[in-house]
């Protein structure tokens, strides 16, 4: 019985000190980033499309700006995101005039780098070509700590 507090001690420590090596995963995502390399379906994604920033809070929402040469600065995409776990983030976009969440959300893999943020997975739209037909599209971007 003299080692049932013991071990009931040593439980406590461990977890304590587990629990205390878990990556703040939220916190890294904290902050606004520049897009520095982006493929889609495995294609670089055009040079006009790259001047971008994206922006998380702690409140979980992201939004992105796109500036396009011809047309200046813009909103590109917002929502709200959550990390799943250490490998995954969900982001949930919204319209941009009436802030509703999508029917629909995205799950991406990311890893860090440093300052280096790394996100791949795919993502659907609806086809212009067709009405009612979702497109399915791979992304793979590097996202720089902006500073």
């Amino acid at each position: 019985m003299k080692s049932f507090p013991f071990n009931l001690i040593l439980l406590f420590v461990v977890l304590l000190v587990s629990t205390a090596w878990e990556p703040a995963t939220k916190d890294q995502f904290i902050g606004t980033f520049r897009l520095i390399k982006a493929t889609t379906n495995s294609q670089p994604n055009p040079s006009q499309t790259m001047d971008r920033l994206m922006t998380f809070t702690e409140e979980n929402s992201f939004a992105g700006d796109i500036n396009i040469p011809s047309k200046g600065n813009m909103p590109f995409n917002q929502g709200i995101y959550i990390v799943e776990n250490e490998k995954q983030i969900l982001m949930h976009h919204s319209d941009p005039n009436t802030k509703e969440l999508y029917p629909i959300a995205f799950v991406y893999n990311y890893s860090f780098s440093g300052d280096t943020l790394r996100l791949n997975g795919f993502y659907f739209r609806q086809a212009m070509e067709i009405p009612n037909i979702m497109q399915k599209f791979f992304i793979d971007e590097c996202w720089m700590r902006n500073k």
